[in-house]
């Protein structure tokens, strides 16, 4: 009798524990269509989407961007716009995991090579690794961790057993981008967070295996924890400042760091400051920092520029293509056409203090979009000489983007509106603001906490005085 309890007991809990399992499978596995994802504001990496739902969004953003973006089909290589289309719908055929469907309609639109125009899945929820990255060449280092065994300055070389190599590969589809630095720049990002990285590992785990070296070579994996990204930005609430100036006597320099392209009061006081403190001390150069600037406002460079001595400045050429959606978002009053502008010199609105030294632009792989322009318009002009590494941006190139949401994931849809052309029109091909002078990061200085290529530049900076 007892036996028999026992046994009744047992098949109890196993068809609990299966009906439980059913559950929590179809509820971890959702299966979207047309009928139950509109006005969802969030995602599991586990939902599907149907064939229906991803055709639907699929048609829609072909339709946008044929509508916005000033010239997609410009820059495809070896397969026509239409092929492009009939490949990606029939990769949409069956239902997809949420992250896969993302993968196929991005890798589409990095297609078209303008990194202003992507789609990004804000609306799934996905954790992160807590550390910070960082490319330094074709080495992927390690610049801020908390994780025990993993110090500042080892070099990444896998993840569950994946080369780092095999990973960035994989990221350089979804990227919509014009040159590799801005793929390192946004694949450093990437892959710290686990729904694009789930995209070539498995992060079905609470954590992942890192392979680590350091300087001196030594090897070890290392287990670390997936966080959620809140307790991630809770971390990082003290933000540091976005512009500021230090004023370096012995080596004769000025220093200005912008790390955003926002035009508010407090900055154009702050650069006006900074000219008079240049001026009273008499420093004869004075470097602008950008390599941490991914863009904003092209106005930024204006405040600048106007406390320079000289009276013209060479400006950027643009095309505006009008349409229904950018007339509701920017109040044009066409919705069809283009509007040209070539480029052209522009009188430069002088105000005091005025400066008569060397200007040095500082840029790396971060520095992006506005800022790209900034640094572009004192490279063409001559007014300055540009110095560091390589730029995230092709100074030729579409941008000022439009917003839209993709109807049922709710994905963020961006698309140019604008094509750009730099002022130097024999320059219009380079892919990337190139340095006159290469400075580079080095692995030492993430180790030593010091910002080792501003040391290096102001050191060349004084040589050539």
């Amino acid at each position: 009798m007892k036996v028999k309890y026992i046994v009744i007991v047992l098949l109890t809990f196993l068809i609990v524990y299966s009906i439980f399992n059913v559950v929590g499978s179809l509820k971890s596995e959702t299966l979207f269509d047309l009928n139950n994802s509109k006005g969802k504001e969030n995602f599991q990496m586990t939902d599907k989407m149907s064939s229906n739902l991803m055709m639907a969004e699929f048609n829609y953003l072909i339709e946008k961007i044929l509508e916005v973006h000033p010239d997609p089909k410009r820059n495809l290589n070896q397969i026509s716009w239409d092929e492009l289309i009939v490949e990606t719908e029939s990769k949409l055929g069956k239902p997809l995991h949420i992250i896969e469907y993302f993968v196929i309609i991005q890798s589409f639109v990095s297609k078209l090579g303008d990194s202003h125009t992507y789609v990004y899945p804000l609306t799934i929820e996905s954790r992160v690794l807590p550390l910070v990255i960082q490319w330094l060449g074709d080495e992927l280092i390690v610049t801020e961790s908390q994780i025990e065994g993993i110090n500042r300055g080892d070099k990444i070389t896998h993840i569950e057993g994946k080369e780092i190599n095999q990973i960035v590969d994989f990221m350089a589809k979804i990227i919509s981008t014009e040159n590799e630095y801005w793929i390192k720049h946004l694949s450093s990002q990437f892959i710290r967070q686990e729904m694009f990285l789930s995209g070539i590992v498995d992060v079905k785990d609470e954590h992942l295996t890192i392979t680590v070296s350091n300087i001196k070579g030594d090897t070890k994996n290392i287990k670390i924890d997936w966080v959620n990204i809140e307790d991630v930005n809770q971390k990082g609430l003290n933000e540091e400042l976005w512009f500021g100036f230090e004023l370096d006597q012995k080596n004769n320099v000025g220093y200005y760091f912008l790390n955003e392209s926002n035009v508010t009061m407090e900055y154009e006081q702050n650069v006006q400051e900074f000219f008079k403190k240049v001026n009273e001390l008499q420093l004869d150069n004075i470097i602008i920092d950008l390599r941490k600037n991914t863009g904003g406002n092209s106005g930024v460079v204006d405040v600048f520029l106007r406390h320079l001595h000289d009276k013209t400045y060479k400006s950027f050429g643009m095309i505006t293509k009008f349409s229904k959606s950018a007339s509701e978002q920017r109040g044009y009053e066409h919705i069809d056409g283009y509007e040209v502008q070539l480029p052209s010199v522009v009188q430069n609105s002088q105000v005091s203090p005025t400066f008569y030294g060397d200007v040095y632009i500082l840029v790396g792989n971060s520095t992006y979009s506005s800022a790209n322009m900034f640094a572009t318009i004192f490279h063409d002009s001559g007014l300055g000489t540009v110095i560091g590494e390589p730029t995230g941006a092709a100074p030729s190139s579409f941008g000022d983007f439009l917003h839209f949401d993709l109807p049922y994931t709710g994905f963020y849809l961006i698309i140019s509106h604008k094509e750009f052309s730099r002022p130097d029109q024999s320059l219009d091909h380079d892919i990337s603001l190139y340095p006159d002078i290469l400075v580079k990061i080095k692995r030492e200085d993430l180790i030593n906490q010091e910002d080792g290529q501003l040391q290096r530049v102001k050191k060349i900076i004084n040589n050539l005085n």
